[in-house]
């Protein structure tokens, strides 16, 4: 192994450089774990993100599907009730009809 001079005091010191080394070595994987951190929590966060994105698109896509079932009970409560009145008119036309043909008979 090849002595480098001591940072601090300038000599061949084997366990200062030593130290050294481990303070680098130490640094090095800190800040690789720290990186690796980030890199965790930005993927927790995206996933989180796609997560509510898919959420909130489902749910608008059910209100959609809400909104055109209201739409289509409202037009067949409509024809039901036009339904109704035609035949309400047609038993009126048709009593009236009848009460007028047997007028006519008696006459």
């Amino acid at each position: 192994m090849r002595l480098r001079l001591c940072r601090v005091t300038g000599c061949r010191c084997r366990r200062r450089i030593e130290e050294e080394e481990r303070d680098r070595d130490r640094k090095r994987v800190e800040k690789l774990r720290r990186r690796d951190e980030r890199r965790v929590e930005r993927e927790e966060r995206r996933r989180v993100q796609k997560l509510e994105a898919k959420r909130l698109n489902d749910e608008r896509k059910m209100q959609r599907r809400i909104a055109i079932e209201e739409r289509n009970i409202l037009i067949a409560q409509r024809k039901l009730e036009t339904i109704r009145l035609l035949s309400d008119l047609f038993a009126r036309i048709k009593v009236r009809t009848h009460s007028y043909t047997t007028k006519v008979a008696y006459v």
